[in-house]
């Protein structure tokens, strides 16, 4: 499982990373980090699946954004330091404001339940469907072969459905990275992906 947090950097890394990691930051030309109250980190998502944050982070690739660590500075593009793919929040905010026609965002009311109720429509049309045809046929030989429609049915209505949470989590990634950001960015902490 995978958390999204913001905090300092010596939550995460030693005084040695630490330095290694601000002369990295001055070797890709990015400004120096400002000063952070570690008393104001804060976990802003836990326990996320950690098949679905990497499929997030593929999308995030696709950006050449995908990283462990997002610092509350702007700069361009990412670098390696400490083990760690290195970014700028400001960038990831960007990328994330992109990403909302992707991922069904379109305007700020869109929710799930807008994608519950397209399920329950489609739900709605299969079950008229179901009973047309069992009004049409009455002899043993068409029943049979409704069942196994229906199987099919439940199977393509299941799938579908999976799909549907799947896209509901991944758009929950979504918004909780979005926060993070902007926490990171108010209160000046480095934003951490934790797996």
């Amino acid at each position: 499982m995978a958390d999204i947090e913001i905090g300092a950097l010596d939550r995460r890394l030693d005084e040695t990373e630490i330095v290694k990691l601000c002369g990295a930051l001055e070797q890709h030309g990015a400004p120096r980090l400002p000063a952070a109250d570690d008393g104001a980190a804060e976990v802003v998502a836990r326990g996320l699946d950690d098949d679905l944050l990497n499929d997030f982070l593929d999308r995030l690739d696709a950006y050449d954004l995908a990283c462990e660590l997002y610092l509350p500075i702007e700069f361009e593009g990412t670098f390696e330091s400490c083990g760690l793919r290195v970014g700028s929040v400001h960038a990831l905010v960007e990328v994330l404001e992109q990403m909302r026609d992707e991922l069904g965002l379109k305007a700020a009311g869109v929710d799930d339940a807008a994608a519950d109720s397209e399920d329950d429509e489609d739900g709605e049309d299969g079950e008229d469907d179901e009973d047309d045809e069992d009004d049409d046929g009455d002899d043993g030989d068409d029943g049979d072969d409704g069942d196994g429609d229906e199987d099919e049915d439940e199977d393509e209505d299941d799938e579908d459905d999976d799909l549907a949470l799947a896209d509901a989590r991944i758009r929950g990634i979504w918004r909780s990275l979005r926060a993070g950001a902007a926490l990171s960015v108010a209160r000046a902490l480095p934003l951490w992906l934790k797996r």
